[in-house]
């Protein structure tokens, strides 16, 4: 059953579209200010005058202002988790996740500019970096509980699911920051591709049987 690959940014209704475009002022906002201030100085109240909505129409698109910089939507994830509940049964854990993360990660990149420099900004900030690979943590979880579902018992299982999820996961957020290292240069979906490749040839290469003959011992 294959999945054509998903747009979350500008598809769907009218109010979607004018929804996705809140958020992203709401981003493009949070960064101008943060560039030239810092986090720490920076208000929600401020990042929503300069984006020209109300403190409280920030909060129905984010929890935080550290959501509106290092954070991916909410929606993202959904779609991840969905989409992995309809893969085929019969796939293994590591090629059912590896289409779902080239299917929806890449629309991360559909605004190429703010992208690079949203992630230039939280580089900038230990706090930010923290707090994003919190939230890639929490997509981690909900996704190794999607696949702990699928058929296949037993703490091996388990194991084996929570590794491929953990590892899978690191190489997409090594990916995006090579993608940002070179400025956007190359397709965001190439570079996950390229790094979920390197993954499995390594994986491959950890389980291939020592050569036999003489060798040291």
């Amino acid at each position: 059953m294959a999945l054509a690959p998903v747009k979350v940014q500008g598809a769907g209704s009218l109010r979607e579209r004018k929804k996705w475009a809140t958020r992203a002022a709401l981003r493009r906002a949070a960064v101008a200010l943060t560039a030239r201030r810092g986090f720490a100085a920076v208000t929600v109240e401020e990042i929503a005058e300069a984006a020209d909505v109300c403190a409280r129409t920030f909060f129905n698109y984010f929890e935080t202002k550290e959501d509106a910089l290092s954070g991916w939507d909410p929606v993202m994830t959904t779609e991840m988790v969905d989409r992995l509940r309809r893969r085929p049964a019969g796939e293994s854990a590591a090629t059912a996740l590896r289409s779902v993360l080239l299917d929806v990660l890449p629309s991360l990149a559909d605004d190429h500019r703010d992208l690079l420099e949203r992630l230039q900004v939280v580089q900038a900030d230990p706090h930010l970096v923290a707090h994003g690979a919190a939230r890639w943590a929490e997509t981690e979880a909900q996704l190794t509980a999607v696949l702990a579902r699928r058929p296949g018992t037993g703490s091996r299982h388990d194991r084996h699911v929570a590794l491929v999820v953990a590892t899978s996961i690191a190489a997409s957020r090594v990916a995006v920051m090579s993608w940002c290292a070179q400025q956007g240069k190359v397709p965001l979906e190439e570079e996950l591709a390229l790094h979920l490749d390197l993954l499995a040839h390594g994986t491959a290469e950890a389980h291939r049987p020592p050569p036999s003959g003489d060798g040291p011992r």
